[in-house]
């Protein structure tokens, strides 16, 4: 198919969790990572394998959002029971893998091209391997899973969801051709295991900031007007225990100072919480977080132990809202004040007095939570740019420049097009832009590439060469011209770009005597004469050329 302008490239995201509705990280988290291919002109398809509860006995209201929300959506049922136990100590990688969600994969990738494919979750990651060689796959863990039974255990906790060891962690890794880890430590940690390269993509709440007044005062709190402390999770064993051994300990410091503090509790985590005291009150599920957050003075993340990124010190912050952390409870973000590192549950009480009775100035907590919620924002647009240069990198296309249209039969010329474009296409994908001012496409496409029809030898095709090394990894460049004042036009569009040339012309010997083959990696000297090809790998002058500087891998 050949247009005018450069083609919309697309990617397909598999995933365990649905982007929307946006109650939940994880699923803020997908919804962010879509939305930056969108923002950089991806056609976005999306396969879900649904693991959330709300999916286990129906279909939720928001699937019909979903459908619209595609290019493609396609729903994979699963056909085995969803969150299986370990069979051993540690889950193999592949353990929860469903053949379902292969036997999809095969008939999607059999029919629609995608530039990228991005799994969500290491042990998802099996899905990578019925993608075609020359789409770049991508991998977004959301979380470290080797090492998570052991942190469980140590802190005398069942494991839940997914555990693996190290080794099996690795084989998804290796799998893939990008890496994307929630926090910089997890970062360090995947580059010792794979070669692969890793982006830390730190998670940040993009929406709408709530800018609200700040209320904790000089003059602090009483029982007619308590310090409102927020804490939302889901249900959880991390987010229960934690919780619970908060409670615990904050209750004698209400007892001992007859502290005016009540803790606001939202979210699924209300379930697993068995202590009643005084001082707490529990929501339980809320429709809109925006609310809860306006309703508390400060969030806090009193976690003595956790996993990935803690998502609910990403919203707080985002609101202006302050946050009282454990080292662990701020961990992946970078604190400014000392109540954003503290050591202990109990430092974190003692904080919370000074806070009740006005003995910590507000004006500190107010700039540390600016601070962290600008360092946060930041270092999440950074890391996008960051992941979009390695897709851009891993995107290795061969531009082909020809000076006519080129589908005409019995055309010496044009077969010579054809039969290049195809030996060619056996590297990696071509990119072919022929100069035409026939608004037509080509009535056969002798192989698979992106085929571009430019109107003439001026700024259009500019700026199509623009777009095309903006947008892809052009590793060689190969004009193929009829008239030597379009091969010379060609020639000079292409003098700043940084990318090897090749020239496979008739203007310099004629159609009856033989094309020529110029390099500029090579001395100018004598046209090489084109023969024929034979064998495999290709015996003709341009086959030796690409075979010296690429592996030939015909697959």
């Amino acid at each position: 198919m050949s247009r005018g302008m450069l083609p919309r490239r697309s990617i397909l995201i598999l995933s365990t969790t649905p982007p929307i509705p946006r109650d939940y990280g994880h699923r803020n988290r997908v919804f962010q990572t879509l939305t930056f291919f969108r923002r950089i002109n991806y056609a976005v398809s999306f396969l879900l394998y649904p693991f959330d509860r709300e999916w286990a006995t129906a279909v939720p209201p928001c699937y019909a959002e979903l459908v619209e929300s595609f290019d493609y959506f396609a729903l994979v049922p699963n056909s085995k029971a969803l969150h299986q136990p370990a069979h051993g100590y540690h889950h193999e990688i592949d353990e929860w893998w469903d053949d379902n969600i292969g036997q999809h994969l095969s008939w999607l990738f059999a029919r629609r091209r995608f530039d990228a494919f991005l799994v969500n979750y290491t042990f998802m990651s099996k899905a990578f391997e019925f993608a075609p060689r020359n789409t770049i796959k991508v991998l977004d863990t959301h979380d470290l899973l080797y090492g998570r039974r052991e942190l469980f255990e140590k802190h005398g906790v069942p494991a839940e969801f997914f555990y693996t060891n190290q080794d099996q962690e690795k084989i998804g890794f290796d799998r893939s051709d990008i890496v994307i880890a929630i926090k910089e430590y997890e970062k360090q940690i995947i580059e010792t295991m794979t070669d692969k390269p890793v982006i830390c993509l730190p998670y940040w709440d993009d929406r709408a900031v709530d800018r609200r007044s700040q209320t904790i005062t000089a003059q602090g709190y009483d029982h007619e007007r308590p310090l409102r402390l927020g804490f939302i999770g889901a249900y959880n064993s991390v987010n229960i225990v934690n919780i619970g051994r908060f409670l615990a300990t904050l209750a004698p410091y209400v007892s001992l100072y007859n502290l005016p503090v009540e803790v606001v509790i939202a979210g699924n985590v209300c379930e697993g919480i068995d202590q009643d005291y005084p001082f707490i009150r529990k929501l339980g599920f809320v429709e809109d977080t925006s609310d809860f957050y306006a309703s508390v003075d400060a969030i806090v993340a009193p976690l003595e132990f956790s996993t990935g990124i803690k998502i609910k010190t990403g919203e707080a912050l985002a609101r202006q809202v302050p946050v009282l952390a454990t080292r662990n409870g701020f961990d992946g973000f970078r604190p400014y004040h000392w109540t954003q590192d503290l050591q202990s549950v109990a430092a974190m009480c003692d904080a919370i007095v000074r806070i009740a009775y006005g003995e910590l100035s507000p004006e500190e907590v107010a700039i540390a939570t600016r601070k962290a919620a600008t360092t946060a924002a930041w270092a999440q647009q950074r890391a996008f740019s960051t992941l979009r240069g390695h897709i851009v990198a891993a995107s290795r296309r061969i531009l082909v420049l020809v000076d006519r249209p080129f589908w005409y039969p019995g055309k010496s010329f044009d077969e010579m097009v054809a039969q290049s474009i195809e030996f060619l296409a056996q590297f990696m994908p071509p990119i072919v832009c022929y100069i035409s001012e026939q608004a037509v496409a080509a009535e056969q496409v002798h192989a698979e590439a992106i085929y571009i029809r430019v109107p003439g030898l001026d700024d259009s095709l500019a700026m199509l060469l623009d777009d095309v090394f903006a947008n892809y990894n052009v590793i060689a460049t190969v004009v193929m011209a009829a008239m030597t004042e379009s091969e010379e036009k060609i020639t000079r569009h292409l003098e700043t770009r940084d990318t090897a040339t090749w020239w496979l012309s008739i203007v310099h010997r004629g159609v009856n005597s033989g094309v020529s083959f110029r390099s500029n990696n090579t001395p100018w000297g004598p046209p090489y004469p084109m023969e024929e090809t034979q064998g495999d790998p290709p015996k003709n002058i341009m086959a030796a050329a690409f075979c010296q500087r690429f592996p030939w891998d015909p697959k």
